[in-house]
């Protein structure tokens, strides 16, 4: 787990709350009471990122007040330089006309801690947090929102075309087609609407300033749209002091759900104080939200922690995804549970645009292959984890080298033959599975020899051909089992009970935290699957446990691919 400390709006100087030379509320430091509060609750930071308005109002002075204040929270945390970053907001621009750098007092902040990449000419920057090997980076965009900032638009954001564009090309060098990442994306002022009203005037506004102004992004819909085309699962600010964890989702365009995180001003004297913690994992980002109202000396929890799932490559990716899991197939009888090898197959799993021309695709390419070599077993739709399923037998006389060469060029044959684009999204639902590393688990449970719960009856054919010649559906239905070990061994009785003598069931894959029923079944049987996943979800329904039908539907094609 990573985990991400989110400061906004400190706004060192006249307004700070800490270490004020008089501070009738007794406040300890900044660092000190952040330190505190992330101790009692034993949460470890590995990176901060800071989303502006660093100052008040007299930059030049406030900058010395917000070096010394940053250092004694890096200190209170024990973190070094290179797990700060920074973006600028609307306070931390200088104003004065004789001044042609408006950004010099940001610039100079950034420069004290090593932070040039933060600097605002560098910006829009993406950075990888955790460690350079590892298989999901996780990556921080930091944009510059304050294009548009002065006097005639203060409190404006704007990110712009430029930066976007410069944005995708960062993320382009960051990560591999098809490569799982997690992307938060960091910027000060606010995307969507945070108060109930906006303000319409403000005495502190200089008197040339348009009336009827409110304070928000003037590109927001593009910025939203860009960044659900990017696959970002987070989106954080602050501005506006007033903290929301918000979702935006535009289904007319079929963008996927966003997750805005709105900080409210972790040091502002005026309001309460507040900041966010998220703790990344492999498939959610849990938020943490901490508050101190005027009125106390202390942070706190602020409700319970919320979830948001990760966005995962068969959401956005439309480069395909191709596994392979080989599978061996046991013969199981009530009376031998050892087993006998009755088949070898291949199975890939692929999430594609089009399982009808993708089935044509691949049919064409199996038949250009060398003869005897590699036989087509099936294809079928996958439901509830990917698109599509491909089962196919190579001889055993078949070299290694060949069945590489075959899965690269029927990569490069499915993203031709449907003129593939580089980026956009695949699927409107976005409680698709991580399909990598399902395959991948999936794939390490099957090779494992059959752990049935019970013996259990399986249908067994004459041979491996006739086997393959029936027109039959095969399913594997994968089972989550419950995290407590009570209720998990509880869960597999009362499966066991429902199905050693379900006349479907060809053998029970059983791993530490999972269940995998294979399903064989001729067309006349099919109804059956639907009486047995029945009976599966009324058990799982006691334990809150979640069933996906991995792939079903689809028959044999042996017989139409010989024919023609």
């Amino acid at each position: 787990m990573f985990t991400l400390l989110h400061l906004s709006d400190l706004h060192f100087g006249t307004d700070h709350a800490f270490a004020q030379k008089k501070n009738p509320q007794g406040l300890s430091g900044l660092g000190a009471a952040i330190q505190r509060v992330l101790s009692d609750n034993l949460v470890k930071i590995d990176h901060v990122v800071f989303t502006g308005d660093f100052f008040t109002r007299d930059q030049f002075k406030d900058r010395t007040q917000a070096e010394k204040g940053i250092k004694s929270l890096q200190s209170a945390l024990g973190l070094t330089n290179d797990q700060l970053s920074f973006l600028p907001g609307n306070h931390d621009l200088t104003w004065d006309e004789d001044i042609e750098d408006r950004f010099i007092s940001y610039d100079e902040l950034v420069r004290a801690f090593g932070r040039d990449d933060c600097g605002q000419a560098n910006l829009p920057v993406v950075k990888q947090l955790n460690a350079p090997d590892s298989a999901r980076p996780i990556l921080l965009a930091l944009l510059n929102s304050c294009t548009v900032e002065g006097k005639a638009l203060a409190g404006i954001g704007n990110i712009g075309e430029e930066q976007l564009d410069r944005l995708k090309a960062g993320m382009q060098s960051k990560v591999q087609p098809a490569q799982e990442y997690v992307l938060i994306a960091a910027l000060h002022h606010h995307l969507l609407p945070i108060y109930p009203i906006e303000k319409i005037e403000d005495a502190d506004w200089p008197t040339d300033a348009p009336k009827g102004r409110s304070s928000h992004t003037l590109d927001a819909v593009d910025v939203l749209n860009e960044l659900s085309a990017l696959n970002t699962a987070l989106i954080i600010h602050g501005h506006q002091h007033r903290p929301a964890v918000i979702s935006y989702h535009d289904r007319l365009h079929e963008s996927r759900p966003l997750t805005i995180a709105a900080s409210g001003s972790c040091a502002s004297k005026h309001d309460e104080r507040q900041f966010f913690v998220y703790e990344i994992g492999h498939d959610e980002i849990t938020v943490r939200s901490f508050t101190q109202p005027k009125s106390d000396t202390r942070f706190s929890p602020f409700k319970a922690p919320l979830t948001i799932p990760l966005p995962h490559i068969s959401q956005f990716s439309n480069q395909y995804c191709l596994e392979e899991a080989k599978v061996r197939h046991h013969v199981v009888t009530t009376s031998d549970v050892s087993g006998e090898d009755v088949s070898d197959l291949h199975l890939f799993f692929m999430s594609v645009k089009s399982c009808a021309e993708s089935r044509e695709i691949v049919r064409e390419f199996v038949k250009t292959l060398p003869p005897n070599i590699c036989t087509l077993n099936g294809m079928y739709d996958l439901l509830g984890k990917w698109d599509l399923l491909v089962r196919l037998r190579f001889s055993q006389k078949a070299p290694a080298v060949l069945f590489r060469e075959f899965k690269d060029n029927l990569h490069q044959k499915l993203i031709t033959g449907l003129q593939m684009e580089k980026s956009g999204p695949f699927f409107t639902d976005y409680k698709h599975i991580d399909v990598l590393r399902e395959a991948r688990s999936l794939s390490e449970l099957l090779e494992k020899p059959v752990a049935p719960v019970a013996a259990i009856r399986r249908r067994v054919l004459d041979d491996p051909q006739a086997y393959d010649r029936q027109r039959c559906q095969r399913g594997l239905l994968y089972i989550k089992l419950p995290d407590e070990r009570n209720s998990k061994t509880r869960m597999i009785g009362d499966l066991d009970t429902e199905l050693k003598k379900d006349p479907i069931i060809e053998a029970i894959y059983r791993g530490e935290n999972e269940l995998v029923i294979e399903t064989f079944m001729t067309c006349a049987q099919s109804t059956a699957l639907n009486h047995l996943n029945r009976k599966i979800e009324k058990t799982l329904s006691e334990f809150g446990s979640q069933k996906y039908t991995m792939f079903c539907y689809g028959y044999d094609e042996l017989e139409i691919t010989a024919k023609q």
